[in-house]
């Protein structure tokens, strides 16, 4: 091939000095919003810290089937009218009340889990504190069905039974009870807690629309330095892994060779498939044929609790609604 792969550390040699030569650009031509933006997030030791947000960002988009598209249409994400509750923006309808939703119900199915050995264990006066802690996750539950306002007031005043002595009990086994209701249930109403509810509706609202300007600036940085950077590599004749996945799903769009592949393939298989991201899913798709009814069989292995990479750009949503994208699925729990 007219091309090769460049290993990771030519490629962050590249990248870096692509970067440098755009901020020289900017800085020399005086660009407002540029200027604007360096002194809101800059640094006086220098401008590394932008860089990398600037790096984030376009690596981020590489995980979006067209990452320019996606770039250009972020900032108006930001163009919210004031007054606008906050289950009706799209990053809540879309992500957050999903989110909200999975780990509500991992915390309930956590606390059932506890009950049920306490039981089995015969350990009855460990009970109660679990039973409230069910009652609890109930109340929130309502809550988030009714919608975000309605939560945040919930999960504001959420308080935990202390857990008994119960000085009958196996003194390992109370502090294995006590140990798993911190992990299961606390640590994640904590997280929802921290993550979603700590400003007022009101200010989340004010903090969004007072970003819009950053966020447009931002991006139009993220796209100037992709086109900087891809125009590099071509005159190097080099490609990254990003590369090949994008480069696969434009093949994959004409029709001919997206039946021709799928041909040779009777089964694909996806292991961490909660790490997928939106591209790779599209290729995935594509490939398998499965959306048309090809009859290609498509294996995946993954947990959703699992989804530790969302800042690269892994979307959880790809292995939550495999069901849905894949119908016929059947699934298999590995469970002990």
């Amino acid at each position: 091939p007219s091309f090769r792969v460049a290993n990771e550390q030519e490629i962050e040699l590249v990248r870096r000095q692509v970067m440098e030569e755009l901020f020289e650009e900017r800085y020399e031509a005086q660009d407002g919003p540029f200027l604007q933006f360096v002194a809101q997030y800059g640094s006086d030791r220098g401008d590394e810290k932008l860089h990398e947000m600037i790096l984030q960002l376009y690596d981020f988009s590489r995980s979006q089937p067209e990452p320019e598209a996606w770039l250009e249409k972020q900032p108006e994400m930001f163009n919210v009218p004031e007054g606008t509750p906050v289950k009706e923006l799209l990053w809540y309808k879309k992500e957050i009340q999903t989110d909200i939703f999975r780990v509500l119900e991992k915390a309930e199915n956590g606390v059932q889990n506890l009950l049920r050995r306490v039981a089995l264990c015969g350990a009855d006066e460990l009970s109660p504190a679990l039973e409230a802690d069910a009652a609890q996750l109930a109340v929130l539950r309502d809550a988030a069905d009714r919608g975000w306002e309605e939560l945040a007031a919930a999960i504001r005043i959420v308080k935990y039974q202390r857990q008994p002595a119960a000085k009958n009990v196996d003194k390992a086994f109370r502090e294995f009870i006590s140990a798993q209701r911190k992990n299961e249930i606390k640590d994640r109403v904590a997280y929802l807690k921290e993550t979603y509810f700590s400003e007022s509706a009101q200010q989340l609202i004010k903090d969004l629309r007072e970003c819009r300007p950053a966020a447009a600036a931002l991006c139009g940085l993220a796209q100037a330095f992709g086109e900087r950077f891809e125009k590099t590599k071509r005159k190097k004749r080099i490609v990254d892994f990003s590369d090949l996945e994008h480069f696969a799903l434009r093949l994959l769009q004409d029709d001919a060779v997206a039946r021709a592949l799928r041909g040779r393939y009777r089964e694909v298989m996806v292991d961490e498939y909660q790490d997928s991201n939106v591209a790779q899913f599209k290729l995935l798709q594509t490939l398998s044929g499965t959306a048309e009814g090809s009859g290609t069989y498509v294996c995946v292995v993954g947990d959703d609790d699992q989804s530790i990479y969302r800042f690269r750009g892994a979307e959880v949503q790809n292995i939550l609604t495999f069901r849905k994208k894949f119908p016929g699925t059947k699934i298999i729990k590995l469970v002990r």
